[in-house]
């Protein structure tokens, strides 16, 4: 594995996985354990130990953060931030607890989000990096399953190329241009 990800046009490598810990602590009670232990086990051998902490709460919990809960109502699930804390919100009534494969990668696509800040990185190309650090971190076959039904056929064989970083998000941003302009789902 990579130790760094080339940003392309000339800016700096951002580390993969420098100074963070991943914690999940699950209050989502339709999430499976196995789907929850997969994800630590798989990030936490691509992580190197420091301090970063994700709680997965259920949409009901989500309630005492407006803003959450609105983004969980819109989009399921979503990732935000309260007091430095980065918790990802589960709507249980859109989430597909029933298909392992689609919950994993969804998730660690989350999970690609709150890597990305915990990192301070720059806010481009936001989906780009979160569906390339969860086929980094040994997802890919789940999200190649997901988004081959939730986006396209098109999308799912760019996530193939994630290992050429270059190839990936030129690919991915010329899907995404595209994908603007109507001329792919």
């Amino acid at each position: 594995m990579r130790s760094t990800a080339s940003l392309g046009g000339g800016r700096a490598p951002l580390p993969l996985g420098k100074n963070m810990n991943l914690t999940i602590i699950t209050k989502a009670p339709l999430l499976p354990s196995s789907v929850v232990e997969r994800l630590r086990v798989a990030i936490s051998k691509k992580i190197a130990p420091a301090s970063m902490t994700i709680e997965f709460i259920s949409y009901s919990d989500a309630s005492a953060f407006p803003t959450a809960h609105q983004n969980a109502a819109a989009r399921n699930p979503a990732l935000f931030i309260h007091d430095d804390k980065l918790l990802i919100a589960i709507n249980a009534a859109k989430f597909p607890f029933t298909d392992e494969r689609r919950a994993t990668a969804i998730l660690a696509h989350e999970i690609g989000h709150a890597f990305r800040f915990h990192q301070k990185a720059a806010p481009d190309d936001e989906e780009i990096w979160a569906d390339f650090y969860a086929c980094e971190w040994g997802f890919a076959e789940d999200l190649i399953y997901d988004r081959s039904s939730s986006r396209s056929a098109c999308y799912a064989d760019i996530l193939r190329s994630y290992k050429d970083y270059d190839d990936f998000h030129d690919r991915m941003k010329r899907y995404n241009l595209q994908k603007v302009a109507g001329i792919v789902k």
